[in-house]
C-alpha cells in the first residue's frame, strides 16, 4: 500500500515512515527501503535503525488525571509511559514513473 503511495508522489517529495517499536514495524520499513532501492524510483536518506529511537515525554499531566487514573495500580489503573520508542526511515522520490 505505501509502495503505491510512494510511486504516485512527485519528484523531490520526502517520504517519512515512523511508527512504534515493534519488530513487525521494523520489518515493514526494511521492506519499504528495499522497494525504494530496487525500483530506482528514489533513495533512502535515513535507513531504519538497528535499535529504536526514544523520546521522553515532558508533558505535565493534569492533577485530576493523576488522582483518578494514574494511581500506579497495574491491575486497575493506567500508568503513563515516560518514554516512547519508535523506528523511522526517510526516503526521497527521485525518478519519474516509467511508462
Amino acid at each position: 500500500m505505501l509502495q503505491n503511495i510512494f510511486i504516485q508522489t512527485r519528484q523531490g517529495t520526502l517520504f517519512l515512515i515512523s511508527d512504534l517499536y515493534y519488530d513487525i514495524i521494523r520489518d515493514f520499513i526494511i521492506e519499504m527501503s528495499n522497494f525504494v532501492e530496487e525500483t530506482g524510483l528514489g533513495e533512502v536518506l535515513l535507513p531504519v535503525q538497528e535499535e529504536p529511537k526514544c523520546i521522553y515525554s515532558h508533558i505535565e499531566i493534569p492533577q485530576i488525571i493523576c488522582e483518578h487514573f494514574l494511581t500506579g495500580d497495574k491491575n486497575k489503573k493506567l500508568i503513563p509511559k515516560k518514554k516512547t520508542r519508535y523506528y523511522s526511515a526517510v526516503y526521497r522520490r527521485n525518478e519519474e514513473i516509467p511508462y
